[in-house]
């Protein structure tokens, strides 16, 4: 039997994280420059405000690219919201 690799010509996802308004504010100012200027053409990220938090939006050309640059929002969250627990 020959499995060919499944093709996929775009991927998305969506975070959604519920955090105070103040911790949002401080996420959305500091990853809304990678945002609005993506390192690679194969991904896209928008960044917003949501009733309850932060919104991360992710399009890429396939599904390897979603993976990467989902990793690398989640891990830039992350290093925000420890330096965010230092501080306060």
């Amino acid at each position: 039997m020959n499995m060919s690799p499944l093709t996929v010509e775009r991927a998305e996802a969506e975070i959604v994280l519920q955090l105070p308004d103040e911790t949002a504010d401080v996420i959305l100012k500091a990853l809304k420059p990678e945002a609005d200027t993506p390192s690679s053409d194969r991904s896209a990220a928008a960044i917003e405000k949501g009733l309850t938090g932060v919104v991360i939006r992710v399009h890429a050309s396939d599904t390897t690219a979603l993976r990467a640059s989902l990793n690398s929002y989640t891990h830039w969250v992350q290093g925000i919201l420890g330096v965010v627990d230092l501080i306060r």
